[in-house]
């Protein structure tokens, strides 16, 4: 039984592939902590660890720290745009039942980045918190600020499926 689960962009990239890495389907996994770029080579497995993880209470992303797998590796591409893709997701058991924590880390603004946090909002009825902690490097100027501003906006205006949700962004 595993209750805290850490993946690398590696294992979801492989993961839908079939006989390369097996899992449960329901894992009995609290916290799944995911490495990764949100790259469309990811997004299969993404998806198949929300729909293995019927009892998931806490999600961590840590962006950034994916890697992309050599040409000749099997992978299922997603050749759909992320957001018709994330748009047309199920709202797995945990989103409809246990996920209440979303923390992301190195949050750089993407588009991708932005339609995973749409989709989590729209479909997460029991979130309570998702804390986005913006990439650190250099200082942030004015127009880095607004930039993120207009992203945390977009996120703040979005319809949520739980009254309870409280979104917070950390620069």
């Amino acid at each position: 039984m595993v209750k805290v689960l850490t993946v690398c962009s590696y294992v979801l990239q492989v993961l839908p592939t079939g006989p390369k890495l097996r899992m449960e389907r329901n894992m009995c996994t609290k916290h799944l902590t995911m490495k990764l770029d949100l790259h469309e080579y990811e997004l299969c497995g993404i998806s198949f660890l929300l729909k293995s993880c019927p009892m998931l209470e806490c999600l961590t992303l840590q962006l950034g720290l994916g890697r992309n797998l050599p040409d000749d590796e099997e992978v299922i591409k997603s050749n759909d745009d992320e957001r018709i893709w994330f748009n047309n997701l199920p709202a797995h058991e945990c989103l409809r039942s246990t996920l209440r924590f979303v923390e992301v880390k190195n949050f750089v603004g993407t588009g991708k980045e932005l339609n995973f946090l749409y989709y989590l909002i729209r479909c997460g009825k029991v979130l309570e918190n998702i804390n986005v902690y913006v990439k650190k490097g250099e200082a942030i100027d004015n127009e880095d600020m607004a930039f993120y501003c207009k992203k945390e906006k977009f996120l703040m205006m979005t319809d949520r499926a739980s009254d309870r949700l409280q979104i917070s962004f950390y620069y």
